[in-house]
């Protein structure tokens, strides 16, 4: 699964989706041929790492959220995006710059 081998901490003091959230988005990020990779369902993601489903749930909603992945009913989670753009603009008549990133996004239909 996108060459990452993921390891989550109980005892850290870190929430196992924030963990589990952030292997998989540096996984995606770091590059690679990703789009359109299928990922585990929940139930298989959490089988492995031996977490509660709603664990998984939480960390694959919050990265659709973000634009890296895309759920289809019965087919499947896949990465649609592995790159940021950024889009900035002037806000107001000062000189502050607001910047978004988006990402691109890959059909996989």
């Amino acid at each position: 699964m996108l060459g990452l081998k993921i390891v989550v901490e109980r005892g850290s003091g870190v929430p196992l989706f924030k963990q589990l959230i952030d292997q998989l988005r540096t996984a995606i990020m770091r590059g690679g041929d990703f789009l359109g990779t299928r990922l585990p369902s929940e139930r298989e993601l959490s089988k492995l790492l031996r977490l509660n489903r709603s664990v998984v749930v939480k960390a694959y909603n919050e990265l659709k959220m973000d634009g890296l992945l895309d759920s289809r009913s019965r087919s499947g989670t896949y990465v649609i995006s592995v790159r940021p753009e950024q889009q900035c603009h002037f806000v107001g008549r000062s000189s502050t710059i607001l910047c978004k990133s988006t990402f691109r996004k890959h059909d996989t239909s």
